[in-house]
């Protein structure tokens, strides 16, 4: 099937269809032959059967007396009798023990006696019909007789009808082909018409012609679609025209407009200069940032053992020793270095805790409890002013206790070990939302006017560096931590007098949290509390910053 299909792939449609048709009228009139000759073969084949049991039926009657008889002579004179019968080529008479009694067969036809039976049989073979018929009489079954026919006869009679059924499928084929020929044409034609004018449209570029539809077949439906796309075609070259034209008074008046825009691009070339400049900083900035993470990372395996060696020696030296003091300053000094370094490792790897409603007074309360050890050594003052009232925030409390302690240390150090520092809380209300507010005011020098932009910028100071005292990442990550929370955090500075800085958290819920604040206008300065709030304190308050972005 597939040579096949190569074949016709190639051919013109009218060939084609002739190819086809031809093939198609052949194997109909094969079919029908062979139908035909198989119905004649069994017709004939049953005549010849029948023929032969009505023959059988009737010699039965005469053997069927010289058997009981005993006269085989006259048995096998019964059997010659099937000379004048030339289809016959062969019988056998057996007893009803299966002995054989007379036989007869045709001159030149070579065949074996066959098996004996007992009851009426026939078969066919390629080329004989074979029968055992039961002889019998009013006594019952005496013998059975045998007769063959020979079938060479069926096959010269189909042999010679041969010619003449050759010679109608030839007549037939040309019959069909003369049909066709004529037919074809009302079919190629229109398609011959059709691939002309493509051929012309093609070559001259003349979408203006159209083809004739003749017939409302398939046809038809193409030509149809044909006048329909060259249509389509001729209208998109018009309007491809006048789409070029547009275009090309349009680039024309584009070409204008950047002419004087060229000085405009010449200034915003050297704005991008100065902006990759700033861009290779924050680079350089990042990379250092990355640096400091991963050197931060390796350093704080032997700044815990040295830590842990300190705690143990101080434990076994007296505090008379003179070397008791020596091990304080080791002590100390190892703790500034594990607070760079957590700082550095809070900035380049923020962590993301989980979130619940807090008392922002408690925050402040577990801060100061941390923090007053360290005040005491000063001639800092903390006043405490809470709100007696204040409805929950949803935050954690590790992460805000951070940004309060960074805030109040920046106030200690802004007072240069003499002053005091006011802590606020309160309820307010911007843009129709309400906030719980904390303010950590100091009354130092201020902040002054060049650098208020820049407080927030990671790595940016305006204290000593150096010695582990700072590295400029304090306000950076509280501002990152409010925004975490969804707050704010905001400055007001005034030169001699100090600076307010202030959070704001959006509240939680509307009903509020009756502790603490009045009762205790002073606030808990004794810089005792509960182990557990220090330990929280200390383990959350370094190691859950948030990084500034």
């Amino acid at each position: 099937m597939r040579r096949f299909k190569d074949i016709l792939r190639n051919l013109s449609i009218r060939h084609k269809m002739m190819v086809i048709s031809l093939s198609v009228t052949g194997i109909a009139i094969f079919l029908v032959s062979v139908i035909h000759i198989i119905d004649e073969v069994i017709i004939l084949r049953d005549s010849v059967g029948h023929e032969l049991e009505t023959r059988a039926k009737l010699m039965s009657h005469g053997l069927a007396l010289s058997l009981r008889g005993g006269d085989t002579e006259r048995t096998e004179q019964i059997l010659l009798l099937l000379r004048g019968t030339p289809h016959v080529v062969q019988a056998v008479v057996y007893r009803g023990d299966g002995t054989v009694v007379a036989t007869y067969t045709k001159e030149r036809w070579g065949a074996s006696t066959p098996s004996y039976r007992n009851n009426s049989y026939i078969y066919y073979d390629i080329r004989s019909i074979h029968m055992f018929y039961p002889i019998e009489d009013s006594g019952g079954t005496v013998g059975t007789l045998y007769l063959e026919s020979d079938l060479t006869g069926i096959y010269a009679h189909f042999k010679s009808h041969l010619a003449g059924f050759l010679i109608i499928v030839v007549v037939s084929f040309g019959v069909v082909y003369i049909f066709l020929a004529k037919v074809q044409n009302w079919i190629t034609e229109p398609i011959q018409r059709l691939i002309e004018l493509m051929h012309s449209v093609s070559s001259r570029r003349d979408y203006s012609v159209r083809a004739t539809v003749e017939s409302r077949d398939e046809i038809g439906t193409l030509v149809a679609g044909f006048n329909s796309m060259i249509e389509e075609i001729d209208k998109r070259d018009r309007e491809l025209e006048t789409r070029v034209k547009e275009r090309t008074t349009e680039l024309n008046r584009t070409l204008s407009e950047m002419e004087s825009y060229k000085d405009r691009l010449e200034d915003a070339c050297r704005k991008l200069k100065e902006s990759e400049k700033s861009l290779v900083q924050a680079a350089k900035l990042a990379s250092l940032g990355e640096l400091g993470a991963g050197i931060a990372h390796e350093l704080n395996s032997p700044l815990a053992g040295i830590l842990s060696i300190t705690e143990v020696l101080l434990k076994r030296v007296d505090r008379e020793e003179p070397n008791y003091f020596f091990l304080e300053k080791i002590k100390d000094a190892a703790l500034r270095a594990r607070n760079i370094i957590v700082d550095l490792l809070s900035y380049s790897r923020p962590t993301r805790d989980i979130m619940e409603p807090l008392d922002v007074n408690d925050v402040v309360k577990s801060t100061l409890s941390l923090f007053i050890s360290e005040l005491k050594t000063t001639s800092v003052e903390i006043h405490e002013e809470l709100s007696t009232e204040l409805p929950p925030v949803k935050g954690n409390k590790g992460q805000l206790m951070e940004v309060i302690l960074n805030l109040i240390k920046n106030a200690r150090d802004a007072l240069y070990g003499s002053g005091s520092i006011y802590i606020r809380t309160g309820l307010t209300e911007r843009s129709n939302r309400k906030f719980v507010f904390c303010e950590v005011e100091d009354t130092g020098r201020g902040i002054p006017d060049d650098v208020k932009d820049k407080i927030f910028d990671p790595f940016f100071t305006t204290k000593e560096k150096g010695g582990g005292l700072n590295v400029g990442l304090g306000l950076c990550i509280c501002k990152s931590i409010v925004d975490v929370h969804g707050g704010t955090i905001e400055f007001e500075t005034t030169l001699g007098k100090g600076t307010v800085f202030r959070i704001l958290l959006p509240v939680y819920r509307d009903d509020t949290l009756k502790k603490g604040g009045g009762d205790n206008a002073g606030g808990d300065t004794s810089g005792k509390g509960t182990e557990k709030e220090k330990e929280d304190a200390g383990s959350t308050g370094k190691e859950k910053d948030t990084d500034c972005r």
